[in-house]
């Protein structure tokens, strides 16, 4: 490892501003050279925090991953997409 978060738990939450909002994510976990990065939904109503050590440490043990917020879920700021019409507010 070379600086690199591989834990949930040690994670920054960050933030992207968008012409939509803002996302709050976390990207943490091993760097491997050719692999992209595994970007991993919650479930609808689910946040950053939901996601279990357990889960999501394993993963990162063997590349980056990427967790975020759905529109109006969370830390997430903005309008709901399309893809959401009952997303909760």
């Amino acid at each position: 490892m070379t600086g690199t978060t591989v834990s949930i738990i040690t994670a920054p939450t960050r933030f992207l501003d968008t012409a939509n909002g803002t996302y709050a994510y976390r990207r943490f976990g091993e760097q491997a050279a050719a692999a992209p990065p595994l970007l991993s939904p919650q479930h609808l109503t689910g946040t950053l925090d939901n996601w279990d050590p357990a889960v999501a440490d394993p993963l990162a043990s063997t590349g980056q991953v990427i967790l975020f917020d759905n529109a109006g879920i969370g830390r997430r700021h903005g309008l709901c997409t399309s893809l959401q019409p009952t997303c909760s507010r």
